[in-house]
């Protein structure tokens, strides 16, 4: 028999969303359980989004959590004249956003995966919605009775499909090519931070500075490329 959990917020996913969404909860004192089948420490994270807009960032200051990001910040610069935005690659992101959930008592599962869900109105409190973890390691299965359930679990969804909650989204016939690494350019200003270059042989190229002396490009391949590739 499985190990039973209760928990007001079953969350899967430990991206940035799930994480912001569990230490939201626990500042005000809503107990939340983040599952997130990934190693973070084992996951790629080469050619993840990276850039931080004002929004976002004054979310961040709202939650206390904007000096910490700060602190790992790639480059700061100012964006259209007014506002500023940053570069934090993703996982130094998520370290700032994980350490902070675990501060206040969190303790995410790593490494484990949703099975199932499902959802009893007629249930006699108020713990309605039965889903099934499994650590995919060792295989050790656990029953969550949750409250709310939360898929923060990216465009493919495990939570909505299990739901059978369906979402129209378009999808772009462009192919993107990321590459990060170490780069030698006469580009006037190219440590700056950020730059979009147009190019007649790729169109339009992100230049983005990353940390540790890493550069980004970015650009989506052309019909003329595709041809060629």
């Amino acid at each position: 028999m499985s190990q039973q959990i209760k928990t007001d917020v079953l969350i899967s996913g430990g991206g940035p969303v799930g994480l912001l969404v569990a230490y939201g909860l626990a500042r005000q004192g809503v107990k939340a359980l983040v599952v997130e089948q990934h190693d973070k420490d084992k996951q790629a994270m080469y050619g993840r989004a990276t850039t931080l807009y004002p929004r976002t960032l004054e979310m961040l200051d709202q939650l206390d959590l904007l000096d910490d990001m700060n602190q790992r910040r790639t480059c700061h610069l100012s964006w259209m004249a007014y506002h500023v935005s940053t570069h934090n690659r993703h996982k130094y992101s998520e370290g700032v956003f994980r350490d902070a959930y675990k501060r206040l008592g969190g303790e995410p599962y790593i490494g484990w995966k949703l099975e199932s869900l499902s959802v009893d109105p007629a249930s006699e409190d108020d713990y309605k919605v039965t889903s099934h973890i499994r650590n995919l390691e060792t295989n050790e299965t656990v029953t969550v009775k949750s409250k709310y359930i939360v898929g923060a679990d990216g465009g493919h969804s495990l939570v909505r499909r299990l739901a059978g909650i369906t979402s129209e989204v378009e999808q772009t016939e462009s192919k993107w090519i990321r590459i990060d690494g170490r780069l030698k350019t006469n580009m006037p200003d190219a440590d700056l931070g950020f730059a979009s270059i147009e190019s007649k042989s790729h169109r339009n190229v992100l230049w983005v500075q990353l940390d540790h002396g890493v550069k980004r490009i970015g650009f989506a391949m052309t019909k003329q490329m595709m041809a060629k590739y």
